[in-house]
C-alpha cells in the first residue's frame, strides 16, 4: 500500500513539474477559463496575438497586437504589446505584459499570471 502511495505521490510531482518554452512552440492557442468566463490569447508565428474576452459564451472585446520573444531579467520570454486581462482582479487598461512560458511534461504549455493560485492561460483543449 505505500508504494502505491509513493507512485501517486511522485507522479504528481512530476505532472507538476515544468520547463520553458522555445519559440518556434510559442504559436498556439491559450485559454483561461473560470465561471462563466473564457479568455483566449492566439498567438501567431508572425509576431502577432489575437486577444479575445467572452463572457456567457459572447464575445465581449477582441484586441489584435505584436509580441516578442525576448530576454528580460536574465530569463526569456514574451512581452505583449497592449495586452489587457479580462479577468476580474486584474487591470483591464492595455499595457505590456512579460511573462515567462512554460510547459508541462505533459506537454500544456502555459502563461501564469498568478502562479501561486494556478492561474495560468494554457493549450488544454
Amino acid at each position: 500500500m505505500s508504494c502505491r502511495l509513493f507512485l501517486l505521490l511522485l507522479l504528481g510531482a512530476v505532472a507538476g513539474c515544468s520547463r520553458g518554452v522555445d519559440k518556434t512552440e510559442l504559436p498556439d492557442v491559450y485559454r483561461f477559463i473560470s465561471g462563466n468566463v473564457k479568455q483566449e490569447v492566439t498567438i501567431n508565428a508572425d509576431g502577432n496575438y489575437l486577444n479575445a474576452f467572452y463572457r456567457n459564451g459572447m464575445l465581449v472585446w477582441s484586441d489584435q497586437w505584436r509580441w516578442e520573444y525576448e530576454e528580460h531579467a536574465g530569463e526569456f520570454g514574451v512581452t505583449f504589446t497592449n495586452f489587457r486581462f479580462g479577468i476580474a482582479g486584474h487591470s483591464d487598461a492595455p499595457g505590456y505584459w512579460f511573462v515567462v512560458p512554460e510547459k508541462t511534461l505533459a506537454g500544456v504549455k502555459k502563461f501564469c499570471f498568478d502562479s501561486d493560485l494556478n492561474r495560468c492561460f494554457d493549450t488544454r483543449q
